[in-house]
């Protein structure tokens, strides 16, 4: 996505983009874009986490949905990285209620 900072925006054309970046740099970044506000009623959430990992929980029958999108770090990256993004991934999905079906993209 490479937006700068975290939060959701309506586009002219009523699509809904919640999003999480870096605060300053135009790098990494995740989103999801929900194609019309119709769509976007059926959000009942959303956390961006840091520039790689968001979450958004969708109002579902009998369950609700939350969808986790991450972007894991490229070989290049260094193993604190690699770390430290397996580690926020692990908290999310721990965090998550259990009675929902989670999906990790």
């Amino acid at each position: 996505m490479r937006w700068t900072g975290k939060g959701h925006v309506t586009t002219p054309n009523n699509h809904v983009v919640y999003y999480s970046g870096k605060d300053i740099r135009r790098e990494h970044g995740v989103a999801f874009i929900a194609n019309s506000v119709d769509v976007a009623r059926c959000v009942l959430g959303y956390k961006p986490v840091n520039e790689r990992i968001i979450i958004i929980r969708l109002q579902g029958t009998p369950m609700n949905i939350p969808v986790v999108q991450a972007c894991a770090p490229t070989s290049t990256s260094t193993e604190e990285e690699i770390k430290t993004f397996y580690d926020d991934l692990q908290k999310v999905i721990d965090g998550v209620n259990k009675r929902d079906r989670t999906i990790v993209t």
